[in-house]
C-alpha cells in the first residue's frame, strides 16, 4: 500500500497525467480498472472451481459465505466485510482496499497540491499515528491480537478479521507513500540519504522478517513496518 501511493503519485506527478487525474478522473478510473481488472478476473475464474467445492462437496465453505463472496469478490467489495475474506482468493482483499485508494486518489492528489510536501508528509505520519491508535485501542477493547495473525488462509474471526483487513485502517499507508514522493520529486530530502537508505532498511526488513516469531507485536505493527517499507521504497527510487 505504500508502494501503491508513492508509484501513483510518481506517474501522475506528470503535467499530462495530472491533467487527467484531475480534471478528468473517469479516465483515470478507466486506466485504473483496465491496468487490475483483467489479471483479477482471470484469477477469479481460476479459483472458482475450488470456491465451489468446498461449498457443495467438502462443505468447508458455509453456504452464506458461498453467495456472499460471489456478490463481494467481483464487485471488489470483500474486504469491506472481511468475514468472508477466506473463502475465494483470499490474496485479492488488498485489490478491494487497493479500490478505496483509487476512488479517493484525485481528491487526495488535488488536496495535497494546495500544501508543501513537508506539510502533507507529516500530515501522512499524524494519520498512521491515528489509525495505528485507534487500531490498538480496539484490539484491547475487543480482547485480541492480530499482530502475528495472518489469518489470509482460512475462515477468519470477525473482529481480528476487521482489525487486519477493513479497507480504512491502511489508508494511512497509501497516504505515506504520496507524502514520501512528494519528498523525493520535490527534492526534499538530503541527498547524503541515497548512498545508505535502501541497503540498511533491505537489511532492517530481512531482518525483522526473519526474526518475526520473536519480536513484540509491536514491530509487526503499521507503526513500524510503514515507515520501513517507505525508507525502502525512497532508498530504491
Amino acid at each position: 500500500f505504500v508502494l501503491s501511493g508513492f508509484i501513483l503519485y510518481y506517474v501522475y506527478a506528470n503535467e499530462s497525467e495530472q491533467e487527467t487525474a484531475l480534471a478528468n478522473p473517469r479516465r483515470f478510473y478507466v486506466a485504473r480498472v483496465a491496468r487490475i481488472a483483467p489479471a483479477y478476473y482471470l484469477s477469479l475464474l481460476i479459483s472458482a472451481p475450488a470456491l465451489i467445492y468446498d461449498a457443495f462437496v467438502s462443505h468447508i465453505t458455509p453456504t452464506a459465505v458461498f453467495f456472499c463472496s460471489i456478490v463481494l469478490v467481483p464487485t471488489l467489495l470483500q474486504a469491506w466485510y472481511p468475514q468472508n475474506l477466506a473463502a475465494w482468493n483470499p490474496p485479492s482483499w488488498s485489490l478491494s482496499v487497493e479500490a478505496l485508494f483509487y476512488l479517493s486518489f484525485p481528491v487526495v492528489f488535488r488536496a495535497g497540491n494546495r500544501i508543501s510536501p513537508y506539510k502533507f508528509f507529516s500530515f501522512s505520519v499524524c494519520a498512521l499515528i491515528l489509525c495505528e491508535g485507534i487500531r490498538g485501542a480496539l484490539r484491547v477493547a475487543m480482547g485480541v491480537d492480530t499482530a502475528m495473525d495472518d489469518g489470509a488462509g482460512r475462515q477468519l474471526e470477525s473482529a481480528p478479521a476487521f482489525l487486519l483487513f477493513f479497507p480504512v485502517f491502511h489508508i494511512s499507508s497509501f497516504l505515506f507513500g504520496l507524502g514520501l514522493a512528494r519528498l523525493h520529486l520535490f527534492g526534499m530530502l538530503p541527498a547524503s540519504l541515497n548512498s545508505w537508505l535502501f541497503p540498511c532498511a533491505a537489511c532492517g526488513t530481512v531482518l525483522l522478517l526473519c526474526f518475526r516469531t520473536e519480536l513484540p507485536s509491536f514491530f509487526l505493527s503499521n507503526i513500524t513496518l510503514v515507515p520501513l517499507f517507505g525508507a525502502v521504497i525512497l532508498g530504491g527510487a
